[in-house]
């Protein structure tokens, strides 16, 4: 009587496979969840992490996203735990700190155009409503990029006095906040205006000009605060004062020069980058 002969395991030896092709090979040719296979070696001992690779893209919708969304999200996926989401939120915080210590601490932010395309960077992949704020000296050199917070698809809630402590504590004179809206238009809502006059009292009484609130979606992005000087409300701490040459100056920024000329009306501009200019969304 013949007998059934044991079946082979397919991925017997895949894990040094993998790790042998990538010594000899580089990471170039590997396809995105390959990459992430063997990045989840270092979280999961001996087990085959194909299946967590795949579901990880799956779940957050590409490798991109897999680096920005929430560890609540990423503990979701069949196979992820503590282990492998603090392994992915380190490679995800080392990239960021790499990208901002790339900008050459001379570089001068000093036009909102500037400031979304490197802001849309950030943004590329996260699908939540997210926040961050960048900190600069009075020269509009950039000291820091910070990720505030997240909120779900259409809200995120935003701590103007921890915020105002983090401007403080990097020596900031200078503040730009942006957040994005995952799946709408770059048009601000109510809540977006009253949220930056909040922002914008609680930064002027620890004497931090807020210079800008950017909303981003996509390739597009509208700076709230322009759209509400335009509408006749300004705010605490702020004006516009016209110097001996006829230059307008907002808190001692020349205003339209920061603005590009780009918003004679209230309008959104879409120009910002599609893919990451650093390269990032290739992790």
């Amino acid at each position: 009587m013949l007998q059934d002969k044991p079946k082979k395991n397919v991925h017997e030896g895949h894990r040094e496979r993998l790790r042998k092709r990538l010594r000899l090979e580089g990471a170039d040719n590997f396809e995105d969840h390959q990459l992430l296979e063997a990045l989840l070696f270092f979280s999961v001992a001996r087990c085959d992490t194909n299946d967590r690779a795949h579901g990880l893209i799956e779940q957050c919708g590409s490798l991109a996203s897999v680096f920005s969304v929430s560890r609540d999200e990423l503990t979701r996926v069949e196979g992820i735990g503590d282990n492998s989401a603090d392994l992915i939120a380190l490679v995800s915080e080392l990239t960021r700190r790499i990208a901002l210590a790339d900008v050459s601490p001379r570089d001068s932010y000093n036009s909102v155009s500037k400031i979304a395309k490197y802001l849309a960077n950030l943004y590329v992949g996260v699908s939540v409503e997210r926040v961050y704020m960048m900190l600069f000296d009075n020269g509009l050199h950039l000291l820091d990029c910070v990720h505030v917070c997240d909120g779900t698809i259409n809200s995120a809630v935003m701590q103007p006095r921890v915020m105002a402590k983090k401007a403080l504590y990097s020596d900031a004179s200078v503040a730009v906040i942006a957040h994005n809206h995952p799946r709408g238009n770059a048009i601000p809502s109510d809540d977006d205006f009253i949220a930056t006059e909040k922002l914008s009292a609680t930064f002027d009484l620890v004497g931090v000009q807020l210079l800008e609130h950017i909303v981003i979606a996509g390739q597009s992005y509208t700076p709230i605060i322009k759209q509400m000087h335009m509408r006749g409300r300004e705010l605490a701490g702020e004006s516009i004062v016209r110097t001996g040459n006829g230059i307008k100056l907002l808190n001692g920024v020349a205003f339209e020069y920061f603005y590009d000329g780009k918003w004679a009306k209230c309008e959104t501009v879409t120009d910002l980058p599609a893919v990451r200019a650093d390269g990032l969304d290739k992790i």
